[in-house]
């Protein structure tokens, strides 16, 4: 068993553990004990690195046992510990084209919820004065269909193969609904 801990930007500490079989987080918000910096070996680590560090540590048993093997006579003495200090990264992987993507498609779902709430309310309006006028019927009937028209094809579009990503993850399944 093998334990470090990481320090973030704002100086918090966990401290997690490698064994054999998987990688632990044993505590959050771990409190040093031993005052001493000198005690402590410290390493700068990119966020980015140090995440998939840690992705690696989880999934693959194989080089959570190398970097055991490894990093053993390091950190065997009990005087010397190391603390990961995770700093910014110097460049943020940013992806503007899916942010503007993402964004769109925010937007067209606001509108298109509002759109179909809009629906819904008058035609729940002209239901209710269906009851004293016959000329509300006809347009409610008419809003009846255009929402329900709208709802098929907002669903349609959602399930089309093409398209977004979004639409993509979700098409296989939502076929039983439209039927």
């Amino acid at each position: 068993m093998l334990s470090f801990l990481v320090q973030d930007y704002s100086g918090c500490i966990d401290k997690y553990v490698i064994c054999r079989k998987c990688l632990k987080e044993c505590e959050k918000h771990y409190r040093l004990v031993s005052g001493d910096k000198s005690s402590f070996c410290f390493v700068p680590v990119d966020s980015i690195e140090l995440n998939r560090f840690l992705l690696d540590l989880r999934c693959f048993r194989l080089y959570r046992v190398l970097i055991g093997n490894l990093t053993s006579g390091l950190w065997n003495s009990a005087n010397q510990r190391v603390i990961i200090e995770v700093h910014p990264p110097r460049k943020e992987p940013l992806d503007y084209a899916w942010g503007e993507r993402s964004n769109r498609m925010m937007w067209e779902r606001i509108e298109l919820d509002e759109m179909m709430s809009w629906l819904s309310t008058l035609g729940g309006a002209f239901s209710a004065l269906g009851d004293y006028k016959l000329a509300c019927v006809s347009i409610m009937a008419k809003l009846n269909f255009l929402y329900y028209n709208c709802n098929s094809i907002v669903n349609f579009r959602r399930t089309l193969p093409g398209g977004s990503p979004f639409n993509r993850c979700g098409w296989p399944f939502d076929w039983e609904s439209l039927r």
